[in-house]
């Protein structure tokens, strides 16, 4: 799997949740549940599993602006490989800051969060900016049939250097069954205008 700005890295792992936790502070809107997980700072990045970690607001003050996102929304295999280039824009510099990107399916009874990988750290000035990110599949292995039915999300964390988040991109996944086969339909939130 890959995850590329100029270069990049990328980890999975996956937490597994009872309850949500509120997100960081930031310009993001939120969806009926939340991302959870949380960004971790950047030394740990791409580090072996944990079980969970905290969210940690951010401290910045920039308001961040999507302008255009490109994803396969599909239909497609839910395990398929996953590419997604996106466009954006802040208003106040963010020092090595670096994008998180994670697969969210909900249950009655706990919370799956597949983290697929980052891109690299990068110094994003005032202005435009994009990162393009890619894996070559999406593991669900352990998770229940039942489970995998649900609405999840595809979210991509903005998250500052300390580890705090700028700013969820929440994209609505839609997954459904056919025999042993689950097909995913990504959701593009710009389909109604800006994202900010």
């Amino acid at each position: 799997m890959e995850a590329k700005q100029d270069g990049g890295h990328a980890g999975k792992e996956r937490d597994e949740k009872s309850d949500f936790e509120g997100a960081g502070g930031g310009a993001g809107a939120k969806d009926d549940f939340d991302a959870g997980a949380g960004c971790k700072p950047e030394s740990a990045a791409a580090g072996s599993s944990s079980s969970s970690s905290s969210s940690s607001s951010s401290s910045s003050p920039a308001r961040i602006r999507v302008l255009r996102i490109e994803v396969d929304e599909g239909p497609s295999p839910l395990t398929a490989p996953l590419e997604l280039d996106v466009e954006f824009s802040t208003d106040a510099p963010l020092a090595a800051a670096h994008w998180e990107v994670k697969y969210l399916v909900d249950s009655v009874y706990a919370r799956h969060v597949i983290r697929l990988g980052a891109t690299e750290p990068a110094d994003y000035g005032r202005g435009e900016h994009a990162f393009s990110f890619e894996v070559g599949a999406i593991d669900i292995a352990g998770i229940e049939p039942s489970v995998l039915t649900n609405a999840g999300l595809l979210i991509a964390t903005l998250c500052s250097a300390a580890g705090g988040e700028v700013m969820d991109l929440n994209m609505v996944v839609q997954v459904q069954q056919a025999g042993d086969e689950f097909t995913r339909l990504i959701y593009n939130p710009l389909e109604g205008g800006d994202y900010a």
